[in-house]
């Protein structure tokens, strides 16, 4: 570097190996805050459809307890024929019969119980009892379908008074004659409740201006909706905290430009501000013609976004001091070119210690794999939780409306066995769930435990940890496991050691899966002995295999058969080091008729026990 010529060529070359790092350095920041956003999008789709069925289940209840209660059949069927006197009479008859029942469905998030006589007329509301008589034929497009088909109707629409999540159902009498319909209806606001109350997000709803001015009546618009701030062919709907709600909405006008653009292509999409909010549109579709009519709009604080900005700042920082250091020695060399000498002298040191630093850096990278799979465990574990948490809470709901609304007579003997009988098993089915939630937590925390020393435990067991552990993250891709013990018997190991290896094969399958699309995807399983001397666990997958070119350097580390964004080329690296170094055992891959195979050998010790038996 003694000319002014190669002074120039190094400059530049780091000037570009800067530019091309603050370009990945970017790169990575929006692929994460992309897959930040998709993933905190399809959760509120899952808090968002939790609690549609949560409310469909006791709309079906109300069905069955309140509006075909024998009762109200009787009172409502009078009015068919009745002259308006008479059912001015019915309506007050009716209202009074169903008043206690209406508070009730009000404190669990109802906003309507509605009954319509079969020519489509609005008979009596409960939420407004002074409104009736006016044709909805041409307004409510669910109960003309209700009342022309005489099949229950559910789903989106804007009436006269609110908007509502219906769900309508045609009236029969003893003889099976109809005589009308009724809608119970949950309105946006008991979605936005539940949503606020179960997820701790700020969520708003806003409607299309055309659908409220078409349907709503005027001084109905005034009460419920306000022009929205960032949406100019909107209404928004008010919430009781107004002021704070126009509040959160001002600070999005700034995107006013990008969240018009979205809402015109009618799917759900998520914007994010510059305080760090993710603010996420749920798309809502009417009935009639399945268009999208309105949006739920759910506030979220991301830490995923938040981090990847961060993260994103201190490398661009850390590259642009580092590019100045080094240009600065680049310029300090090129004029005190006499000191490469003494240079020269330290240079073996400080590559000895630059050594000592990649090696420091390799281990740092081993932990942070460790790390990043405990991430993808934590997601695997929500995402079994999910399931029993909504079962559960769907079984305490419905036996709490059937406790208010005294579906049973504890006095009759029948009855009073057929509650016993009904509270044992939906008791029953709580505590099922909860024990699948604490074996999930024992699997979590067995997997995590610090083990120290070697563990006698049969080769079976580190096996079913791991594939307990994904069992949840592979149901969604449809992927099978099955699993072949032909032997039982126990090793000394370090079982989270050895789950963690397993569990980094099964993630290399289903990533492999997931890239190449396979049909059917399939784990097979199997331990045997390959003599009397070593015990094996084979892990093989159809994904198709490895190419022979590269098989022989999937355990170098940083390889990666998996593009930049998905694979660091650590996983296999780091299995190898678990068992060759920690178990003094093997580990090889090659390719099978279908895919690739990996196998485990571990060789048996004095201390290595004989199971006839499977230990459990």
């Amino acid at each position: 570097m003694h000319s002014k010529h190669a002074y120039k060529l190094v400059t530049a070359f780091f000037i570009i190996l800067a530019t091309i790092l603050l370009f990945l350095a970017y790169q990575h920041k929006s692929l994460t805050m992309e897959e930040a956003i998709s993933s905190q999008l399809e959760l509120n789709e899952i808090y968002y459809n939790q609690m549609y069925d949560n409310f469909k289940k006791l709309a079906q209840n109300v069905n069955s307890l309140i509006i075909n209660d024998k009762d109200t059949i009787a009172i409502f069927k009078e009015a068919i024929d009745a002259d308006e006197q008479k059912k001015a009479e019915i309506r007050d008859k009716l209202y009074n019969h169903l008043s206690k029942n209406y508070l009730y469905l009000q404190s669990i998030g109802f906003r309507q119980l509605h009954f319509h006589l079969p020519d489509n007329r609005s008979f009596l509301r409960m939420h407004k009892p002074t409104k009736f008589g006016d044709d909805l034929s041409d307004i409510r497009y669910t109960i003309k379908m209700v009342n022309q088909k005489l099949e229950p109707v559910e789903g989106f629409e804007e009436g006269r008074v609110v908007n509502g999540f219906r769900f309508v159902y045609p009236i029969f009498d003893e003889q099976h004659k109809h005589i009308g319909s009724a809608e119970a209806s949950i309105s946006s606001k008991g979605f936005i409740d539940g949503i606020e109350s179960a997820y701790k997000s700020s969520v708003y709803f806003i409607i299309k201006k055309s659908v409220a001015d078409s349907k709503l009546w005027q001084e109905e618009i005034a009460e419920h909706y306000t022009n929205s701030l960032t949406c100019k062919n909107f209404y928004i709907e008010k919430k009781d905290d107004y002021k704070q709600q126009q509040e959160s909405l001002k600070r999005l006008e700034i995107l006013n430009t990008e969240i018009e653009t979205k809402l015109k292509e009618n799917k759900k999409f998520a914007v994010h501000t510059t305080d760090d909010k993710l603010i996420s549109f749920l798309p809502i579709r009417n009935i009639k013609d399945n268009e999208v009519v309105a949006y739920f709009v759910i506030h979220t604080k991301n830490k995923t976004i938040q981090n990847a900005i961060t993260v994103y700042w201190m490398s661009t920082l850390a590259i642009l001091v580092l590019l100045t250091t080094i240009l600065y020695l680049i310029h300090k060399e090129y004029f005190y070119r006499k000191s490469i000498e003494q240079l020269n002298s330290d240079l073996s040191k400080r590559v000895d210690d630059d050594i000592q630093l990649m090696r420091k850096k390799d281990q740092q990278m081993l932990l942070n794999s460790r790390l990043a799979q405990m991430g993808e465990l934590i997601s695997m574990i929500a995402h079994q939780w999910r399931q029993p948490l909504a079962s559960i809470a769907a079984t305490t709901i419905d036996m709490k409306v059937k406790l208010d609304l005294d579906t049973y007579n504890l006095k009759e003997i029948p009855e009073g066995s057929e509650c016993r009988d009904y509270f044992n098993q939906s008791l029953d089915a709580i505590n099922a769930r909860i024990k699948n939630l604490t074996t999930t937590v024992d699997d979590f925390r067995n997997f995590y435990k610090p083990h120290k020393e070697l563990t006698l435990i049969s080769i079976t067991q580190p096996i079913r940890q791991a594939v307990n552990i994904v069992g949840s993250s592979f149901s969604p891709q449809r992927i099978s496991i099955t699993e072949t013990y032909h032997s039982f018997e126990s090793l000394l190991l370090h079982s989270n050691e050895v789950v963690h290896v397993i569990l980094n094969i099964l993630k290399n399958s289903q990533d492999n899966f997931k890239e190449k699309r396979t049909p059917n995807p399939h784990i097979h399983i199997q331990t045997y002995e390959e003599n009397e001397n070593y015990l094996c666990i084979e892990i093989c997958d159809n994904g198709g295999g490895i190419h022979k070119d590269v098989i022989d350097k999937v355990y170098d580390p940083y390889f990666s058969t998996k593009d930049e964004k998905n694979g660091s080329g650590l996983g296999l690296y780091m299995s190898k080091v678990i068992i060759e170094e920690h178990h003094k055992g093997t580990l090889r891959v090659k390719n099978s008729d279908e895919g690739l195979c990996t196998i485990i050998t571990f060789k048996k010790t004095p201390n290595t026990l004989s199971n006839t038996e499977e230990i459990q």
